[in-house]
């Protein structure tokens, strides 16, 4: 197998996370798995903006002749470039999400947040400065300034060589301004030429480009081992995306440093840093919800049926995400999803040639799922969503979808209260409350009560309750009372809850309230009367046992049953793989270390015994 064919993967695995039917292993359902797909393979042979640019309009354009909305995922870009979003690119992207309702574009923020290649500071009468390296692929060194104008105008800039073996100065260019020494009457591009003898030859390029300018610095080293100094003075802002491994630029100089009794005007270093670490183009406008990634699982059972180890916390930022902000200091990401340790669908020239190698560590056990990390599996989640979104409403605008996804988004102790921010963005994507809103749980309604309790079913010693579902509840208290007699209580995770080992023949008030975290319970509902039957017979009475969810993936919730009832779980080849007895009326049993299959759950009630088949999928 070509190994480059490998990388055709990464589409699979994009395109499994947002709409997998799940048919394949009868597990790992896309967010949006009924959505219809339209899939555009890039040349990256060719000019990349103007590649995406095309395939954009033409998902556009074949949505509109099929009259669907649309939403199209972007799980690529690249690092260089004004990160503002007023390239000429994103203006483009932006006119179309705009053109008509219906439209949305989310994208990848990137996999650089731990990776310095960001320099940005102000300006300063002090002179400040950064060294950078010669090209290791090339016999020059190469690098790139943004700023605004206004940002610009005041600012001195020179470049000189350093020999790192002394650190002695070997000569520099003249002090350059970008109001007196370039000239953009005639052209938006100007450029000067320096030879700083025996060190190397200097070229400047400027560009005036929609009220910014974009400074290119090439430089041919005589002495290749010399450091290259960017030294700047006066007042205004710059901004630097430099490195090889992001922009394929030269690397700054990062360790290594002189100390000051060496060179006393080290203090004055800016070194790069891991602030604004996003990807340049639409994934800076407004329009565009950029999506960072956070650690999706911490265990998988593979291909070999092992537990490979999976260090990282559930829930916490990956630590690859880029951040923000846009270089003209907006927020990004928009939002956060998961996006590492994410199992999703792998194509089949990866997973057989992983199977071939005997590399199959990350694959799951059905042999169609591997393990992927990256901004680029959170992005198809949120577009899984806002899929969903236009199919409920198919003319929501670009605006109202995006306030959609950020108003919902969820906080935890992972991201903390002081949203937005340039890791989190608003916090972390909720398909349920972004379909539902946030009403029920938030600090203007939480004391409203669950309205519309009844009971669904009724037998001599069981009632089964429903009452509207809360979005956003945390979970449910339930207050029953014979008459005459002592009220009792009990908990619900879901809007519908078995009461068991009730007394025949006998009435019950019932109510229930909801509990809202972070704020506290509701009201009680209105209470309703229900009477159970008369003792008839048994098997009516296991009927109504609760199993859910099923199939399971973390835990199985088994409710209705009677305290002191025996539950035994039981695997394929008849081994005893759970045994418990009830101290609830619901029992959660733990089934993140089972294997995936089928098993037999045996409940012993008041002498009964009832089986039921339970799934378990990872």
């Amino acid at each position: 197998t070509d190994p480059d064919e490998l990388n055709y993967s990464h589409g699979t695995g994009v395109t499994g996370v947002a709409a997998s039917s799940g048919n394949a292993a009868n597990a790992y359902r896309g967010v949006a798995p009924n959505a219809d797909l339209i899939l555009v393979s890039m040349n990256f042979e060719t000019d990349f903006h103007t590649t995406v640019t095309d395939a954009i309009a033409y998902i556009f354009e074949r949505a509109d002749a099929l009259g669907k909305p649309c939403v199209i995922n972007t799980s690529l870009g690249l690092y260089g470039g004004s990160h503002d979003g007023t390239d000429l690119t994103a203006q483009m992207i932006d006119a179309m999400l705009t053109e008509q309702n219906g439209r949305a574009l989310v994208a990848a923020v990137g996999n650089a947040g731990n990776f310095p290649f960001h320099v940005g500071y102000d300006v300063t009468p002090t002179e400040q400065f950064t060294w950078f390296k010669k090209l290791s692929y090339a016999s020059l060194a190469y690098f790139q300034l943004w700023s605004d104008l206004e940002d610009m105008d005041s600012v001195n800039f020179r470049i000189s060589a350093d020999d790192p073996a002394t650190w002695t100065n070997m000569g520099s260019t003249p002090v350059y301004n970008m109001v007196t020494d370039f000239n953009f009457d005639t052209d938006i591009i100007d450029s000067v030429i320096y030879d700083i003898p025996g060190a190397g030859n200097v070229k400047i390029y400027a560009q005036q480009l929609d009220g910014k300018y974009l400074l290119e610095f090439v430089i041919t080293p005589t002495v290749t081992s010399y450091y290259w100094r960017f030294s700047t003075s006066g007042s205004g802002r710059i901004d630097m995306w430099n490195a090889e491994a992001t922009t394929g630029f030269s690397n700054y100089v990062n360790s290594g440093l002189p100390s000051t009794a060496i060179l006393p005007e080290i203090i004055n270093y800016r070194a790069p840093d891991t602030k604004q670490s996003m990807v340049s183009s639409w994934q800076c406008l407004e329009n565009v919800l950029a999506v960072g990634s956070y650690v999706n699982r911490d265990t998988m059972t593979n291909f070999y049926s092992e537990n490979p180890p999976l260090v990282d916390v559930v829930g916490e930022l990956f630590i690859s995400s880029s951040k923000g902000p846009t270089r003209d200091n907006r927020i990004k990401p928009d939002i956060c999803a998961p996006g590492a340790r994410v199992l999703s669908t792998g194509s089949s020239i990866l997973t057989n040639w992983l199977i071939e190698e005997g590399a199959a560590n990350y694959m799951s056990q059905d042999g169609q799922h591997y393990l992927y990390n990256g901004t680029s599996f959170s992005s198809p989640a949120v577009a899984g969503i806002v899929a969903l979104y236009l199919q409920k409403y198919p003319d929501a605008s670009v605006g109202e979808i995006r306030n959609a996804i950020i108003s919902q988004a969820r906080t935890d102790s992972f991201t903390g209260t002081e949203l937005p921010d340039n890791d989190w963005g608003y916090g972390k994507a909720d398909a349920f409350r972004t379909l539902t809103g946030s009403w029920g749980c938030g600090p203007d309604d939480f004391l409203d009560a669950p309205e519309n309790i009844s009971a669904t079913m009724t037998t001599a010693t069981k009632i089964m309750l429903s009452w509207d579902l809360i979005p956003n509840a945390a979970g449910y208290q339930i207050f029953y009372k014979p008459i005459p007699g002592s009220a009792l209580k009990t908990k619900a995770l879901i809007n519908n809850k078995t009461l068991s080992g009730l007394t025949p023949n006998t009435s019950y008030q019932i109510k229930v309230r909801a509990f809202c975290e972070g704020f506290g319970f509701s009201e009680w509902s209105a209470p309703i009367n229900v009477t159970t039957l008369p003792f008839k017979d048994a098997d009516e009475e296991i009927a109504l046992i609760s199993l859910y969810p099923n199939p399971a993936q973390q835990q199985l919730t088994v409710d209705g049953v009677i305290e002191g009832s025996r539950l035994t779980l039981v695997n394929a080849i008849g081994e005893i793989v759970y045994l418990t007895t009830t101290n609830d009326t619901a029992t959660i049993i733990n089934t993140q270390q089972l294997t995936n299959g089928v098993y037999q759950l045996v409940i012993e009630e008041n002498g009964i015994i009832s089986t039921h088949k339970i799934m378990v999928l990872h």
